[in-house]
């Protein structure tokens, strides 16, 4: 697939192995650029739990612009990636810095990446 007509945009399943979860996992990412192109990536993490990469589609225009791959990814537990219902429950002791700080490195070492920057972003919302 490609972003107006020459963009590459390359989607994928990297596996995660995280023992805590009982059960093989796959992340879910979408790559809008060449990896290859000796410009570092950047890799936008979501907000959430659950908010997913979809809004953040817009960081395409890094691409179009000035060249720099952008890989969205989602959360386990969160849009294509494996959800974990019997996890819904298990509180701070499974859903944790841990387990997303893990995710990340397995999907950098997936994609083989050296040299990448990250963003990421949260909205929070407060209702008194």
């Amino acid at each position: 697939m490609t972003l107006s007509g020459k963009t590459p945009v390359v989607e994928g399943e990297a596996d995660f192995h995280y023992p805590a979860a009982g059960k093989p996992l796959k992340t879910w990412y979408k790559i809008t650029g060449d990896l290859s192109s000796g410009v570092p990536p950047l890799i936008v993490l979501h907000g959430g739990p659950g908010a997913g990469a979809t809004s953040y589609d817009p960081f395409v225009d890094l691409t179009v612009k000035y060249s720099i791959p952008i890989i969205l990814y989602e959360q386990v537990g969160c849009g294509r990636s494996t959800h974990l219902r019997d996890k819904a429950d298990a509180g701070i002791e499974f859903w944790n810095d841990g387990l997303y700080v893990a995710e990340l490195e397995s999907l950098i070492a997936h994609l083989k990446l050296g040299e990448y920057d990250v963003l990421g972003h949260c909205k929070l919302y407060f209702s008194f």
